[in-house]
């Protein structure tokens, strides 16, 4: 379950507001946890507004929540049997979704890795004492992404093994902001700020502005690391989710164990990496990101998120001082202006490659040498379709360096 970060430090560095400018806020609980919308748009009925969303939370949970003993999940999880269950479509995204990070990982990141939660404490059950080995080598036999069939025609799931059981905790609060974030859209609303629990989508901007959302310290208290704008160049919608293992702890017998569970080996991930926190568009997917970069630990998430082009902040327990922390940025830049060189060369080389094919054919059909920047075209009367032979007959047309351009990779924001 990710972490739950202190957000929303929204006024900070933004311009007065005036009396016409005041943001909507509304608040509740959902999943364990508190839920905030920030509206920045004009609102006729806060409390037609309220209901909406509080409907879309309700509707998540009751697909998700392994706390509800007649949701989606919890059917699934109690059902001792491998045929195929119907589940909805929101489950089926969510399913898609996990299965791909899971892939991406190596199994690293896993939502079968259910009866491991419980196990340690971390589920629905509270336990007294640590697992024995031979519980945690028990439960590792029913953990495995492998294990579950997802049908997205069909829409339904089902699993190999009739006791595996799925958690959809490390990647549903993010989905659950998505969603609430979808219907407002689908009111009319286009600047909003939802927050569940510290996962957080901005979408547009507040009163010309970025929504400015702060990442907390690794600590005791509420001690913010980072500020971090959303939308402040040209994203219509950017997430911020965060994952760490310095709060959601249990002690068993002076043993701190983490609510990160290595799937491979059934225990706590141990690690110096404190934190995580990863942009995305989708919300869903931050989330689930933050969760495998936390699980694959220090040396491995970096590396990841390159490879994976997932930008992300990494705050690390300073070995030196156990005060201070380190903090690393994985962000998009490098491999997109290498994705966008090559893009360009693409496009140049198919643009040489059907020149020379039309000017082959002015040739082949006319029987006559090549002419002009146009060759062939400018003897078949195609001028209707490109214009070309207007710009073959004006000797003073040319393309220069200004002109022509560049093709750009949209900037994002890298923390």
């Amino acid at each position: 379950m990710p972490l739950l970060v202190a957000v929303a430090l929204l006024f900070l560095g933004c311009k007065p507001q005036t009396q016409d400018q005041e943001v909507l806020r509304l608040q509740g609980e959902t999943m364990g946890t508190y839920w905030q919308v920030s509206v920045a748009d004009p609102v006729d009925d806060q409390d037609a507004l309220r209901g909406e969303i509080v409907q879309v939370l309700a509707e998540v949970n009751q697909e998700m929540s392994t706390y509800i003993a007649d949701s989606a999940i919890s059917q699934f999880n109690q059902r001792q049997s491998t045929e195929p269950q119907t589940v909805s479509a929101a489950f089926i995204d969510n399913l898609l979704a996990a299965q791909t990070i899971s892939e991406q990982s190596d199994g690293v990141y896993d939502i079968t890795v259910a009866p491991l939660v419980n196990l340690w404490g971390f589920g629905p059950d509270a336990i007294d004492e640590a697992p024995s080995q031979a519980a945690i080598d028990a439960a590792l036999t029913n953990v495995g992404y492998q294990q579950l069939i997802i049908d997205p025609q069909a829409m339904t799931l089902a699993k190999i093994n009739p006791s595996v059981m799925i958690d959809l905790s490390s990647i549903a609060k993010g989905y659950g902001v998505d969603a609430v974030a979808s219907r407002l859209s689908e009111l009319g609303y286009q600047h909003v700020l939802v927050d569940i629990g510290g996962e957080v989508l901005a979408v547009g901007q507040k009163f010309g502005e970025p929504w400015r959302i702060a990442v907390e310290r690794p600590e005791e208290g509420q001690h913010v690391q980072q500020v971090i704008a959303l939308n402040d160049h040209d994203e219509s919608q950017m997430a911020l989710a965060t994952s760490g293992n310095y709060r959601n702890y249990i002690d068993y017998d002076g043993a701190r164990v983490a609510h990160t569970i290595d799937p491979r080996t059934g225990t706590s991930t141990q690690s110096p990496l404190l934190s995580v926190s990863v942009m995305a568009s989708s919300c869903m997917y931050a989330d689930g990101y933050a969760t495998a970069l936390m699980a694959l630990g220090a040396e491995a998430a970096e590396a990841f998120a390159d490879k994976h082009n997932i930008a992300a902040l990494f705050i690390y327990a300073d070995p030196q001082d156990k005060q201070a922390f380190v903090v690393k940025k994985v962000p998009l830049g490098r491999r997109r202006q290498e994705n966008n060189m090559f893009n360009v060369f693409i496009v140049v080389f198919a643009f040489m490659f059907i020149t020379v094919v039309i000017m082959a054919v002015g040739v082949l059909f006319n029987r006559e040498p090549i002419r002009g920047s146009c060759g062939g075209l400018n003897n078949i009367g195609v001028e209707r379709a490109c214009g070309c032979k207007d710009v073959c007959e004006d000797k003073g047309t040319s393309l220069d360096d200004d002109e022509a351009g560049q093709a750009q990779a949209p900037e994002r924001y890298q923390p």
